[in-house]
């Protein structure tokens, strides 16, 4: 059990954000692997479906995964938790100068920058907010705390 967290979970759980992204082939790919390791752990037999065995281990699927850690990444940003050059990219809509009076400003909306490539959606400063947004109102609702200004 040890050898498996240590070898194979931490492999599938660290920076999994930067996985965002990635092609199906290689997504089916950490999945069959996250489904073998669950398997051999609980010692469920190979032709035994997996997904109860996923729930009984509050295991989500891969896909699933990242986009809550990346939700977690963002809640820690907005509350102060991480290092404060992570905390820069998420700034709210309400907040920002430009974008205040928009629909779009919202209470618990993100802004952030538009990027030209396919590259530049899966950045931190671009996927992280998009994420937020993208969760129910009711739960992304939340009284952002004020912010210390920046001295440079």
């Amino acid at each position: 059990m040890t050898l498996v967290h240590a070898f194979i979970s931490s492999r599938l759980d660290y920076c999994n954000s930067v996985f965002d992204g990635i092609s199906d082939q290689l997504l089916h790919r950490m999945q069959v692997i996250q489904n073998d390791r669950v398997l051999f752990v609980t010692g469920t037999k190979e032709y035994e479906p997996v997904t109860p065995v996923l729930r009984v281990l509050h295991r989500l699927p891969v896909q699933q995964w990242i986009t809550f850690k990346a939700a977690v990444m963002t809640y820690k940003c907005l509350h102060g938790l991480v290092q404060p050059y992570l905390a820069e990219y998420c700034v709210p809509t309400s907040s920002d100068v430009g974008r205040h009076h928009l629909r779009s400003a919202t209470p618990g909306q993100l802004s952030f920058p538009r990027k030209r490539t396919i590259y530049g959606d899966l950045s931190f400063s671009t996927h992280s907010p998009a994420v937020w947004n993208s969760l129910p109102h009711d739960l992304c609702s939340v009284d952002f705390p004020s912010r210390p200004s920046r001295k440079d």
